[in-house]
């Protein structure tokens, strides 16, 4: 699913609106230079789901934990993958 429909997107959970919208003042917000790409949406099977998605170059930190501030009695957990060219 492309992230242009899904509603899982960084700018979702931490609007920062598109006249303010550099790569200086995305990575400072959101950790990263660009908004969610390729979002992948499961459930676990237990009453819960897991999100798969793609960044530019790092993890999003800041972004996960102002969902889990939005979100006080949900469980999250975070791993992110770095690769390097």
């Amino acid at each position: 699913m492309k992230s242009e429909t899904s509603p899982f997107s960084f700018k979702s959970i931490i609007p920062i609106g598109d006249e303010n919208k550099s790569i200086s003042k995305t990575y400072s917000v959101w950790g990263t230079k660009w908004d969610v790409r390729e979002v992948l949406v499961e459930s676990n099977g237990r009453g819960g789901i897991g999100i798969a998605f793609e960044t530019a170059y790092s993890p999003v930190p800041k972004v996960i934990e102002v969902l889990a501030k939005k979100f006080p009695q949900a469980k999250f957990s975070y791993e992110a993958l770095v690769t390097s060219l």
